[in-house]
């Protein structure tokens, strides 16, 4: 009897899968929660930096990329060398679009505001070869505070409509990254690549999943690659956002202020 309870729930799963995609509505800072902050280098003559940033990202999310999305984020940050260790910290407020495409009963595509504001910071180990500097290990966190209409949006459904919902206006991460960087008279070079995962309960608890037929896990998690440049007071940068269930590509001018 447990086996012909299982086939049938697996078979009900089956043609519940050939119905249409599947939803996931979730915080749009899933995978764009961050920027990149420049840290300035063990050999230059100042150790410390304030800058002021603006980015814009757009990509894909939910089921198959089903739903577009656009951001634009500005804020202050400020980056400190200890020897061996070098931290990081900004301030940011957001604003973007979040288009939902049609699904389930909902035929028409709606496009919904959102904005945020929330802290950035991280720290990591570094190393030096001559103008070439390898920052080894570092760990990095944030934590994003939501409103708008794709909020009030994701809080007028319910969780026996979609596959998962989060309604919590609070986007919180944990990661880890490496980068290297090299310097060539004024201009410097470098890439950062990071991995972490979205924190809180909403983003890690079990649910039943027609697209894998069992019962799993679909946590959270982030990758991001960035290429950075940077000259004179200016650095600007390329990143590739990777995240469960959406992706995208960010581009960024950091301006540092003061000498």
């Amino acid at each position: 009897m447990p086996k012909l309870f299982t086939f049938l729930l697996l078979l009900a799963a089956l043609l519940q899968a050939g119905c249409g995609r599947n939803t996931y509505f979730v915080s749009p800072y899933n995978g764009n929660h961050s920027v990149y902050h420049p840290i300035r280098m063990q050999s230059d003559s100042l150790q410390s930096a304030w800058y002021a940033y603006a980015a814009v990202a757009l990509g894909g999310a939910n089921d198959q990329g089903a739903d577009n999305w656009f951001a634009f984020h500005t804020g202050a940050s400020g980056s400190h060398n200890f020897g061996a260790f070098q931290g990081f910290y900004s301030l940011n407020v957001s604003a973007g679009n979040y288009k939902v495409a049609p699904w389930g009963n909902l035929q028409q595509v709606n496009n919904r505001f959102f904005g945020g504001a929330g802290f950035e910071g991280g720290g990591n180990v570094v190393t030096s070869f001559g103008e070439t500097e390898w920052r080894i290990l570092g760990v990095e966190t944030s934590w994003q505070h939501e409103w708008g209409d794709y909020l009030r949006y994701r809080q007028s459904l319910s969780h026996n409509q979609v596959n998962l919902l989060v309604k919590s206006p609070v986007y919180a991460t944990l990661g880890g990254y490496t980068e290297l960087v090299t310097r060539s008279g004024n201009t410097t070079v470098g890439f950062r690549l990071a991995y972490g995962t979205a924190l809180a309960r909403h983003y890690s608890k079990r649910y039943f999943f027609y697209d894998n037929l069992d019962y799993d896990r679909l946590p959270y998690r982030y990758g991001h690659f960035t290429v950075h440049m940077g000259r004179g007071k200016y650095t600007g940068y390329l990143r590739a956002l990777f995240a469960t269930r959406a992706d995208g590509v960010q581009l960024g001018m950091n301006y540092r202020l003061g000498q």
